[in-house]
């Protein structure tokens, strides 16, 4: 893995869980971070590297299935559809990875935000670039 890679993966990993440090802060009540067996502090990390890892078969997946992306926009709601599909299937984890989310109505709102966030952080680090 190159370095440029493994910068890209951390960036995207401290983004997503200080996204949902914030979240947890901003929505309280409705999202939750940490139970009895998982610290608040620790369930961001746990759930941001989820999230994380699971990104790493968005862009493999999508040029197995024939699909040919041409404009940078489609990646972006193919990324807001993960980030959504992702956050739920992590929240059903809620005793072991220590997120919890109330309703799908905050999954999407969290999705949006992750989605808008990971933009920023691939535009920074210049992820994206032909030929990465």
């Amino acid at each position: 893995m190159s370095n440029q890679k493994l910068i890209s993966f951390f960036s995207l990993w401290i983004a997503n869980s200080l996204v949902f440090l914030a979240a947890s802060l901003i929505l309280v009540g409705n999202v939750v971070l940490g139970n009895d067996k998982v610290s608040t502090p620790m369930a961001a990390v746990i759930a941001g590297f989820v999230l994380t890892t699971l990104m790493l078969v968005v862009e493999p997946a999508v040029k197995r299935s024939g699909y040919k992306v041409t404009n940078q926009n489609i990646w972006g709601l193919i990324y807001l559809v993960y980030n959504v599909t992702a956050l739920w299937l992590i929240k059903r984890f809620a005793l072991v990875l220590g997120l919890g989310i109330s309703s799908l109505v905050y999954v999407a709102i969290i999705g949006v935000v992750l989605t808008l966030v990971q933009w920023g952080v691939v535009k920074a680090t210049g992820s994206m670039k032909k030929g990465k």
